[in-house]
Order: C-alpha cells, then structure tokens, then sequence
C-alpha cells in the first residue's frame, strides 16, 4: 500500500514506472504464496473450486476498481477537494441492498431438492455486502470523528461485540425451532429493515 500512496501521487513518469514495478514484485508474492496455503488446505478432488475462486479474485480489481475510484474522484471534485463523512456511506448504501438479498437467496435455497452450490453461491453476495459495509462504516466513523476516531471505533467495536456474543446463545434455538428456511428468513427480514440505515444525510448526525 506505501508503493502504491508513492506512485499515485508521483508527477515523475520514471518514478511512476519505478514504485510501479516494487508494487508489482511485492504483489506478485501473494500469488505463489496463497496458492501454497490453498493447497495445503484442500485435497486434489476438492481443489478445483477453491482455484476458480483465487484465480478470479486478481481479475475482479482491474473491473470494478477503476468505476469505484472514479466514483470517489467525482464526489471528490463535487465538493471541491473536502467530501462529507456522508460521502463514505455511497458504498455502504450499496451494501445494504445487497445483504437481504443475499440471506432470502441463502433461505430459499436451502431445501435438499436444491443443489448444495446453489446456496453456496449466495454467500458471494452476502461477503460482498461485509466488506461494503464494514469499509463504509469504518471510513465515516474516522472521517466524522476524526479528533475521536479511536473512541468511535471502539465504541463501534463494543457494539458489535455485544451483538457477537448474543446471538450464539439464540441462535441454535431459533435454527431448531424455526428452521434453516425460516431461521435465515428472519436474518434476511432484519437486515431489509436495517436498509435504510446508511443515509447520505448530514442532518442526522448534526442533530
């Protein structure tokens, strides 16, 4: 990432070309490297989608990261160089979609007529939707706060926390008596009205 803030911010062609080639040498470690690990993890006749699914993940970057900075870069501009905290909730908005979706897709396709992958394939989704929240929450909490930002996140933290050690003494209750159907389609009705949460609305946290 240190390579990386160098060459973005370089007005130098020569050291554009040079921290992009350490960025690119330094990266290129994790391909060697995880490969290893996933092949210490899983056996030959489970190997074949764990690859799929690492070989993807460096073509998905150069896709989406370009229309997401460009994204940023606009907001940026519109604001004349000094974005709202709300400006980092665009992508959490984004993710907030995305979760329920992902859970009633997981609920509805848990029966054991379904195929077990298909299930399977809604938690790309729903880890998709994680990382947009947490990023999203994470970055206005320290843009909001700034003068107090470890004391935001760890009040954030204590929150979730708190929320972490409940919901196990609940959940194996609520999965025997519910379901695996019913159980997830609970989750999945508790996120839709968690929607609305992420709103690019400065009022609210003025008042």
């Amino acid at each position: 990432m240190l390579l990386e803030l160098k060459y973005s911010f370089s007005k130098s062609g020569a050291v554009y070309l040079i921290f992009r080639f350490l960025t690119g040498f330094a990266g290129s470690a994790l391909l060697s490297v995880a490969a290893g690990s996933i092949a210490d993890m899983y056996n030959d006749a489970s190997l074949a989608n764990p690859m799929a699914t690492y070989t993807l993940g460096p073509f998905l970057g150069p896709v989406i990261g370009p229309g997401y900075a460009g994204l940023f870069r606009k907001i940026v501009i519109k604001n004349k160089g000094r974005p709202p905290p709300e400006a980092r909730l665009l992508i959490g908005m984004a993710g907030a979609v995305i979760a329920p979706i992902s859970l009633f897709w997981l609920a509805f396709t848990t029966y054991p007529h379904v195929h077990w992958i298909v299930p399977i394939l809604s938690t790309i989704l729903l880890g998709v939707s994680v990382l947009y929240t947490f990023t999203s929450i994470f970055t206005f909490l320290v843009a909001a706060y700034r003068p107090y930002a470890a004391s935001a996140m760890a009040g954030n933290s204590f929150m979730r926390s708190i929320f972490a050690a409940a919901f196990p003494l609940i959940a194996d209750a609520m999965y025997h008596h519910l379901g695996t159907v019913g159980a997830t389609a609970l989750l999945a009705g508790l996120t839709t009205l968690l929607m609305p949460l992420p709103q690019q609305d400065p009022t609210i946290r003025q008042n």
